[in-house]
């Protein structure tokens, strides 16, 4: 089962750790953090997308584009 609380840890923690990837400080995130903060790029969300995607058995975009800007939103899309 992935919670959305679960799914938050997991989004903060792989926008942290690609960050740190990048040799950049890893910001201080919570669920109402923007993901797209200058530490990571669009390509770095959409492989996060494929992660949450994988891990949940989920596609919220097989039906098209679904907004989203922070990190809550994100793991909305996937809680179940």
């Amino acid at each position: 089962m992935n919670s959305h609380e679960q799914l938050v840890a997991f989004i903060v923690a792989r926008l942290q750790q690609l960050a740190r990837d990048k040799g950049l400080q890893p910001l201080s995130l919570n669920e109402g953090s923007a993901l797209l903060n200058g530490s990571i790029d669009s390509l770095d969300l959409a492989a996060l997308v494929v992660e949450l995607q994988e891990k949940t058995n989920r596609d919220p975009f097989e039906n098209g584009l679904v907004p989203f800007e922070s990190v809550s939103e994100l793991a909305g899309l996937y809680a179940s």
